[in-house]
């Protein structure tokens, strides 16, 4: 009897379908993961295989072939999102084994799995499409895949399906994809850029692990992949830097919002939620003011992460595009900066200085006005062609005694402007709340006298309303 039970047994264990899944070995995880998720609705029919890259020159025959020879199904597992240098000799090594395998058995069943984002390299696509079957990760895709998968018999060590009724249900089939589609890398788009940007500089941040982020600030040793024309800003030469390079390579003085900004929206990507656009600019190191707009984030397999960050240059962003003279583009820009100091400044800090004081946060208060203030001049600067831009504004009038006017509001402006620039913990308080209360009122002042004007060249050019 247990003879006639030891017999049934090896008989049971020849009738298993073999399966071997190539991956290569950054795709380890996943691959034992697709191994789980395909075997389980099928445990007593299937044996599989995990067949980890290889790519010792010559090598490959004595392991490969052998196995292959010995396999039923032969599936290729590529989740990867795009093909590095590395990775060639693996795509080779696979496409080495396919070919052998057809020459030998023309009928031999070959699966593909691979990232659509990934373009395939010719020799590998070539000898699987030829013979076998190539699935995107894509819903229908994988559904497709898992029907073939389940239903067909050319594979099979019976000649019999090996779960029929997984393969007729959509509901069920449709869940065990959507376990598959989530084993690839994912492309996900934070913010597009617009058609008429100038063509950005672009950097990437690598996160290894999850202990890596953090919604308050950039980790300095994170890995950034940047091409020489982007490093240039920052003064590096073109090989493997850290994030910390690039921040040390920024002038000290310079506002460092944009770095707490784009931790934030980096954090917020990763956990899917909703992220604002970053508002904070810098200037690099060539004197530049570039924007960071993160532009993407790639989950790969392997449980790391890639951010794209792109680096626009504020050449024009946020002027007056197209506007019919200098004069009107000059008296609309000082008009948005001008609204800018008055809200973001004057209005803004003026009532949080006392609590400040209370609390015993002055100073960080007062860095923040400076900030904001500076942040305001560098978007001015990037305003000016030639000439200062208080002589711009100053040209946009005729009358003589208009532009005395504005030349001593503007004096007049700086020196508080001063005041606050240089004011530290150990400056009165009613000092800077002074200077606050006398930059709103000249800006205030000089605002109506730009408005007026703006709107006097306005009916100049287009005449009245009505």
């Amino acid at each position: 009897m247990n003879n006639k039970n030891s017999e049934n047994k090896e008989n049971q264990e020849k009738k298993k379908t073999k399966v071997l899944l190539a991956h290569k070995a950054d795709d380890k995880e996943t691959a034992q993961k697709l191994r789980v998720t395909l075997q389980a609705p099928a445990f007593e029919k299937l044996e599989f295989e995990l067949l980890e890259e290889n790519p010792e020159r010559g090598g490959w025959d004595t392991d490969l072939k052998a196995k292959i020879d010995d396999t039923d199904l032969f599936i290729l597992w590529v989740p990867c999102h795009k093909v590095g240098k590395e990775d060639w000799e693996w795509f080779s090594w696979a496409a080495a084994g396919v070919r052998w395998r057809i020459d030998n058995d023309d009928q031999f069943p070959i699966g593909l799995l691979h990232n659509k984002c990934l373009n395939l390299p010719s020799p590998l696509k070539k000898a699987t499409t030829s013979f076998g079957k190539i699935f995107a990760n894509d819903i229908d895709q994988i559904k497709d895949f898992l029907k073939h998968f389940y239903s067909d018999t050319e594979f099979t060590e019976d000649n019999q399906p090996l779960n029929p009724f997984l393969a007729a249900q959509e509901d069920e089939l449709f869940g065990k994809a959507q376990v598959i589609l989530d084993l690839f890398s994912k492309e996900e788009i934070i913010e597009p850029i617009e058609e008429r940007t100038l063509i950005p500089k672009r950097i990437n941040l690598i996160v290894s692990s999850d202990e890596e982020l953090n919604s308050d600030d950039i980790s300095a040793n994170l890995r950034v992949q940047a091409n020489g024309d982007t490093l240039r800003i920052f003064e590096l030469l073109e090989r493997e830097w850290h994030w910390k390079d690039i921040v040390n390579s920024l002038p000290e003085h310079e506002s460092k919002n944009w770095i707490k900004e784009l931790a934030t929206a980096m954090h917020r990507a990763y956990i899917g939620r909703i992220i604002k656009p970053i508002k904070s600019t810098f200037r690099a190191t060539n004197g530049k003011i570039f924007k960071p707009v993160l532009h993407k984030l790639v989950r790969f397999n392997n449980g790391s992460y890639k951010f794209e960050v792109f680096l626009i240059e504020q050449v024009s962003e946020g002027g007056v595009f197209n506007a019919p003279n200098v004069e009107l583009s000059t008296l609309l820009t000082a008009l948005t900066l001008g609204a800018r100091l008055q809200w973001e400044v004057c209005d803004n800090y003026l009532g949080q200085l006392d609590r400040w004081q209370q609390n015993g946060i002055l100073e960080k208060g007062i860095e923040r006005i400076k900030e904001s203030y500076n942040n305001i001049e560098k978007d001015a600067e990037i305003r000016g062609v030639e000439q200062k831009n208080e002589d711009r504004v100053r040209d946009s009038f005729d009358s003589k005694r208009d532009k005395e006017e504005l030349a001593k509001n503007i004096s007049e402006q700086w020196k508080y402007k001063k005041a606050l620039l240089e004011a530290d913990d150990a400056t009165d308080v009613s000092t800077i709340k002074d200077a606050l209360t006398q930059l709103a009122s000249l800006n205030s002042e000089l605002m109506i006298k730009v408005s007026r004007r703006y709107s006097e060249l306005i009916v100049n050019k287009y005449g009245k309303p009505g």
